[in-house]
């Protein structure tokens, strides 16, 4: 953003995350020090959104059958290596101060970031500027390329960019 602000003049942005670029957009949000409000962000789009880092991580963790100290122990390292910013990689913290419009696209099959965590993290968003589409029959990161849904994804994503744009 900033080389696209500094060299090619790019005043407005849309922002477009997947999976892990998702959580990457929020916390880009999240840190003062990255700056993101100099810029003028006027929406933003997740599709297969990685929404609770701590509890896919102990999903994942549980479904190894890794035992609970050791989780514990690897996650209490990955917490300080962090500053203790692990905790917060949930959706519904990083974007607690948030009101650019959100378009969240998610598949309810989606076995990789599953769906019940973004769900939960939304409770926490109530009453943000925030649309969701949540889809039955396609897996992680595959909404627009299954046919059941391409036509209507491209038509919910063009739909929300165009809607009240301050720039046209």
């Amino acid at each position: 953003m900033n080389y696209l602000s500094n060299t090619k003049a790019q005043k407005h942005f849309i922002l477009y995350g997947f999976s892990m670029g998702a959580m990457a957009t929020y916390t880009f949000l999240d840190r003062k020090e990255l700056e993101a409000s100099k810029y003028d962000i006027q929406k933003i789009i997740v599709d297969s959104p990685l929404s609770d880092v701590p509890s896919i991580l102990k999903a994942g963790s549980d479904k190894l059958g890794l035992p609970e100290f050791i989780f514990e122990d690897a996650y209490e390292n990955f917490n300080k290596s962090t500053n203790g910013y692990a905790d917060r990689l949930k959706m519904g913290t990083l974007l607690q101060d948030n009101n650019i419009p959100i378009l969240l696209i998610q598949s309810n099959h989606d076995q990789t970031t599953p769906s019940q965590h973004t769900k939960e993290q939304l409770e926490l968003l109530k009453g943000k500027n925030i649309t969701t589409w949540f889809m039955d029959s396609a897996l992680h990161v595959k909404l627009y390329t299954h046919p059941d849904y391409r036509d209507r994804y491209e038509k919910t994503v063009s739909e929300f960019i165009q809607s009240d744009l301050s720039v046209k």
